[in-house]
C-alpha cells in the first residue's frame, strides 16, 4: 500500500469493509464519518492543541495524524459536513492541515480509501457534496453490490463466520451435510434479501451456533 492513489467505494451499508481493510496495512485507521458531528468532530479528525480550550486533557493527535504512513478509511464520507469536506480536501491535496488551536500545520501522508452508501455524483450535482473533493476521491471508483447480488461469496463467508463463532463462543460448531446444503440454498435464494448485508448474515450464523446442540447444526435447528 505505498501508492497515494485514492479509491472510492460505493456500497450499501452495513457490510464487512472494515474487516477486509484491516488486512491491507498494520497502520490503518477506520473512521465512520456519520459519527463525526457536534463540537468534537473537527478535533476527532484533525486533532486539537491544549491551547484551544486551555484545560488539561484536551490535547488530541487526530485520526489523520494517526494514519500517517498507513491507510485511512473514511466510511460514509458522504455524511461529512461541508466545512469538514473543505478541510479534508486541503489535507488530501497538500498532506498538511491545522489541528484546532494550532498556528502551524502538521503533515500526514496516508493511503486514503473512502466509502459512501449514496451516489456522490448525484450529491455533488445537488450541492450536497463538494465536486472538487469528489474529483480527488474518484481516481478509482468501485461499486460493491449487496450480499444478495453476490451469492458466489456466501459459501466462503460461511466458513469465515463459523471460524469466528468458534473463537467467540469457545466451542467448535459445524453443519451436518444436509443442514449445510439447506442453509446455503436459503442464503442464496433470491427471496432472501439480507437487508443488513453481512451483519444479517453473520447474525444468522451466530444464532445457529448458539442454539446448536453438542456443536452440530442440523436441519431441525
Amino acid at each position: 500500500m505505498t501508492s497515494r492513489i485514492l479509491i472510492c467505494l460505493n456500497h450499501q451499508k452495513p457490510n464487512n469493509l472494515y474487516a477486509s481493510l484491516r488486512e491491507l496495512s498494520a497502520a490503518s485507521v477506520h473512521v465512520n464519518c456519520a459519527t463525526l458531528n457536534g463540537p468534537d468532530a473537527m478535533a476527532t479528525l484533525f486533532g486539537q492543541r491544549r491551547s484551544y480550550l486551555g484545560t488539561a486533557g484536551t490535547e488530541r493527535s487526530g485520526l489523520l495524524r494517526e494514519a500517517d504512513g498507513g491507510v485511512l478509511f473514511l466510511g460514509d464520507v458522504d455524511e461529512l459536513s461541508p466545512n469538514m469536506q473543505y478541510v479534508l480536501l486541503h489535507a488530501i491535496e497538500t498532506g498538511r492541515f491545522y489541528p484546532l488551536g494550532s498556528d502551524h500545520e502538521i503533515s500526514s501522508r496516508f493511503h486514503l480509501i473512502a466509502g459512501a452508501n449514496r451516489d456522490l455524483r448525484s450529491l455533488a450535482a445537488a450541492g450536497q457534496f463538494r465536486p472538487d473533493l469528489l474529483a480527488r476521491l474518484n481516481t478509482w471508483s468501485f461499486t460493491l453490490p449487496p450480499l444478495r447480488s453476490r451469492t458466489e461469496d456466501i459459501e466462503a463467508n460461511l466458513v469465515h463466520e463459523l471460524d469466528r463463532c468458534e473463537r467467540n463462543l469457545g466451542v467448535h460448531v459445524g453443519f451436518n451435510s444436509d443442514a449445510r446444503s439447506q442453509y446455503l440454498a436459503f442464503a442464496k435464494d433470491p427471496a432472501t434479501h439480507w437487508p443488513g448485508n453481512f451483519r444479517d448474515f453473520s447474525g444468522s450464523i451466530r444464532r445457529l451456533c448458539t442454539l446448536a446442540p453438542r456443536g452440530k447444526i442440523t436441519r431441525n435447528d
